[in-house]
């Protein structure tokens, strides 16, 4: 068994003082004093104190996730991708949320709805849609969710895409092969 986790009124309760000045002294607000604020915060160390963060995006309403839908995690590419977007994202003290759609639409509209539930920020899909059904997209500009594509663009779809220009790289293929004969 665990232990139910320590809320702030626990910590208020046990300092004899509001939960309104354990949040302020835990942000560093100026007006609550530095006696004060080192005593919550040697409280907190002692009783495990970790933050609800579904909790706090709910009042702040922002989830600080980030949802990527890949694919394929088997593939390499798609591996090298999460790694990287995953570096990025921790650095902005995110969390990424992976899921793999498994190059099935209707499996990725599910992992989005799953994202979406789950209240993300904002999406990273390198999508299994097909050209012709592009109501994934409306959809999500429909709940003004903020999001970008990766590595297939859809021409008919007004969002920031990031990939490789095929035809530009192809041109450079080709002419490196002529150059070396």
């Amino acid at each position: 068994l665990t232990a139910m986790p320590v809320r702030l009124r626990d910590v208020a309760v046990r300092l004899g003082i509001s939960t309104a000045a354990v949040c302020k002294a835990l942000k560093g607000h100026k007006d609550i004093g530095e006696a004060t604020r080192q005593r919550v915060l040697e409280c907190v160390r002692e009783l495990n104190y970790q933050p609800n963060l579904l909790a706090r995006g709910l009042s702040v309403g922002r989830s600080k996730a980030i949802g990527l839908v890949i694919p394929e995690l088997m593939h390499s590419f798609f591996a090298e991708i999460a790694h990287g977007v995953a570096r990025k994202v921790q650095e902005k003290k995110y969390t990424l949320l992976l899921a793999d759609s498994e190059e099935n639409p209707s499996v990725e509209r599910q992992q989005v709805e799953m994202l979406l539930a789950r209240r993300v920020d904002g999406l990273v899909i390198a999508s299994a849609q097909s050209q012709n059904d592009l109501s994934l997209f409306e959809e999500l500009q429909r709940r003004e969710m903020p999001f970008v594509l990766l590595d297939r663009r859809y021409p008919a779809v007004t969002a920031h895409y990031v990939g490789i220009d095929n035809v530009a790289l192809g041109r450079l293929a080709t002419e490196q092969l002529l150059k070396v004969g």
